[in-house]
């Protein structure tokens, strides 16, 4: 995951006066996958299992029509 520190200090005369530390939010991407039910429990934890090495994290998911529609987050990796 990509963080990016920023530190804001403010000095009068030699003295430090604070200093304040932030960390930046990492930037998302998202990906949406539509997985069949089938009635295979083990098909569908292996597809999820498969995005997850890939370090895609499960954000939802939602059953219509016999299909599992699913939403996946990372961090975007910066090119």
């Amino acid at each position: 995951m990509r963080l990016t520190q920023f530190t804001k200090t403010l000095c009068l005369t030699g003295f430090l006066l604070f200093s304040v530390t932030t960390l930046a939010a990492p930037t998302w991407e998202y990906f949406t996958k539509t997985l069949p039910i089938t009635g295979d429990d083990q098909a569908i934890t292996n597809a999820l299992n498969a995005l997850g090495k890939d370090q895609w994290e499960l954000v939802d998911c939602s059953e219509t029509r016999g299909r599992l529609v699913c939403i996946f987050k990372r961090p975007l990796e910066e090119e």
